[in-house]
């Protein structure tokens, strides 16, 4: 067993001790470029033994590489502020409107200065074709001016 393995069953029995012997953990590790999350349970035995249960299936993620042009300290502000607002998810995917997306994707190309590639950084990033066009129906509904406003608020 290696010494970071001994170091994480010392913290699991710690726990257990500390949580009425029983502790539910979730690991988070990566295998062959996928992100895994699985929980699991511990319970400690009264013998020194630790019995460990896994709680549920394996469900991959997908590991999300940021391009240069939206990885920058700035883009990184950008982005924790829209993931607060509940705009994206935790990987940077769109949790609104297609027409939305577009806005969110024009008003951070333009806070970042991306002119060029600017919607095709996002169409690889959202893995979805025609955000430019998604822009322009954006401004045929009456809530597109309000949400304009609410981004310049949030990214500024």
């Amino acid at each position: 067993m290696s010494t970071e393995e001994e170091q994480i069953l010392a913290l699991v029995y710690e726990s257990l001790r500390a949580h009425l012997d029983r502790a539910s953990i979730v690991i988070n590790y990566t295998c062959c470029h996928a992100n895994y999350v699985d929980a699991f349970n511990f319970t400690f035995g009264g013998d020194d033994r630790i019995d460990m249960k896994q709680a549920g299936d394996i469900q991959p993620q997908e590991v999300v590489v940021l391009p240069d042009e939206l990885a920058t300290d700035e883009a990184m502000r950008l982005w924790k502020k829209l993931q607060d607002a509940s705009y994206v998810d935790a990987n940077y995917q769109p949790l609104v409107s297609r027409t939305m997306a577009a806005m969110i994707a024009d008003a951070m190309a333009t806070h970042l200065g991306i002119q060029e590639r600017r919607w095709k950084v996002f169409e690889d990033l959202w893995h979805r074709r025609g955000i430019c066009s998604d822009y322009v129906r954006a401004f045929n509904q009456q809530q597109a001016y309000q949400f304009q406003d609410t981004l310049k608020k949030l990214i500024n």
